[in-house]
């Protein structure tokens, strides 16, 4: 049974030889492991999923290959402080750790915190066929053997309230709900595009969420979430699976959403 073949088995609710495996990992930890397992990768490591060589994930045997397109290849893409081409500033912060200075990013600029920019706002364009070079180079370098998903995460909120601020964010949704209407369209055309070309490039399975919880709740209320949200995932999915009805969705959030 090969990778594809195994993912495969469990999503039919049959038993394979063992269960499906997906890993992801920052970047300072996949340069700890590659050097452990004495690989050398060309490339710094997407922990969204990147590049095209996968050594990493095929010597750990992993079952599910990501290819990613969108915002959140905005993570660590600079070793200092840098600012994505969505006008997102980014900072670099570095910590201790046992095994030396180790290194997140974080965002610190919001290129619509005020309510006149999202007039003359341009996101990036989804059609630029080099963002796409990369996954049609997976596809057919491992479509056949392994699972590959195309990634899409930071789907809508996320990417939302990086370009907004989230303080901002949230309260236009009780004070501004245009305004937010507004903003939420950006990465919801943005990543529909981007996931409707990997769905026609023949992607297995497209990755999709956004952290919708924090410690104890969710950071808004179920309604609010059911009036900015639901509609807009409703039609994301639908759209991707009139291209192909047997297209698998994955959604990821974080945090407490019961």
């Amino acid at each position: 049974m090969n990778h594809r073949e195994r993912v495969l088995t469990a999503l039919a609710h049959e038993q394979p030889d063992r269960c499906p495996m997906q890993i992801s990992f920052t970047p300072e930890f996949a340069v700890r492991l590659e050097q452990e397992l004495r690989l050398r990768s060309p490339a710094e490591h997407n922990p969204h999923g990147g590049g095209s060589t996968y050594e990493l994930e095929r010597a750990l045997d992993e079952d599910m290959l990501l290819t990613s397109v969108g915002w959140a290849n905005s993570y660590y893409m600079a070793a200092g402080d840098y600012t994505d081409e969505w006008g997102v500033g980014w900072r670099s912060v570095e910590y201790e750790t046992a095994f030396g200075t180790g290194r997140y990013t974080e965002i610190s600029g919001h290129p619509l915190a005020e309510d006149s920019a999202i007039d003359r706002y341009r996101p990036p364009d989804p059609g630029r066929p080099e963002l796409y070079a990369a996954s049609r180079e997976t596809l057919q370098r491992y479509g056949t053997e392994y699972w590959i998903v195309g990634v899409t995460v930071c789907t809508i909120f996320e990417t939302a309230w990086a370009l907004r601020g989230l303080d901002r964010l949230l309260m236009d949704f009780a004070l501004n709900p245009e305004l937010a209407e507004r903003i939420l369209d950006i990465p919801y055309r943005y990543h529909l595009e981007a996931a409707k070309r990997l769905v026609e490039m023949g992607v297995d399975m497209i990755w999709t969420g956004d952290d919708m919880g924090g410690q104890s709740a969710m950071v808004l209320s179920p309604e609010m979430w059911r009036r900015y949200f639901k509609p807009r995932m409703a039609a994301f999915y639908s759209t991707l699976k009139g291209i192909n009805p047997r297209l698998k969705i994955a959604y990821h959030t974080d945090g407490y959403v019961d």
